[in-house]
């Protein structure tokens, strides 16, 4: 929203057809809108009411998004027509969709630094994956389970790192 650049993501879905989702750039950081957009170009708002909306992040199966409003993550779900917030910190950052579609990693912010992580639908508390010297920003999951993030040096730049994951039991 400071820069006036759109954000996107893409989910190829169950069907392979594939869901694209973004926000229109803008100067103003409260005038975004949520809308998916489907494979012969129609859009349909997903969330309607401009607001302080960032980082959307489709779920592996297409079906539902998660994003960071007022530093607290949300899940819409397109299907129920819900939208139920997962965490209650005010400082999480761009979550990334477990493989397995059922939780989601994400950014613990502030200054102790890390990764949190947390089921989905909301059910249970954000538990700390890895803690940091710094911001860490999760990215993607690899096909093996490695988790890629981010992380800024104590210079310029970052600095692009993985962590491997036992997945077998998310919870």
């Amino acid at each position: 929203p400071g820069t006036g650049g759109g954000q996107f993501g893409f989910s190829p879905g169950p069907s392979g057809r594939g869901i694209f989702v973004y926000m229109s750039g803008g100067s103003a950081p409260h005038a975004s809108r949520i809308d998916w957009l489907d494979g012969a170009g129609r859009t349909e708002p997903l969330i309607a009411a401009p607001g302080p909306y960032a980082t959307p992040r489709p779920s592996p199966d297409g079906r539902r998004l998660a994003f960071v409003k007022d530093g607290d993550i949300f899940v819409a779900d397109s299907e129920r027509n819900t939208l139920t917030q997962v965490t209650s910190t005010g400082r999480a950052a761009i979550p990334v969709w477990a493989p397995d579609g059922k939780h989601i990693a994400f950014s613990l912010g502030g200054k102790a630094g890390g990764i949190g992580w947390i089921r989905s639908d909301g059910a249970g508390d954000a538990r700390t994956l890895l803690e940091t010297a710094g911001t860490a920003s999760p990215w993607s999951f690899a096909p093996d389970g490695r988790l890629a993030f981010f992380q800024r040096n104590p210079g310029p730049g970052l600095a692009v790192w993985t962590t491997p994951l036992d997945l077998s039991d998310p919870d």
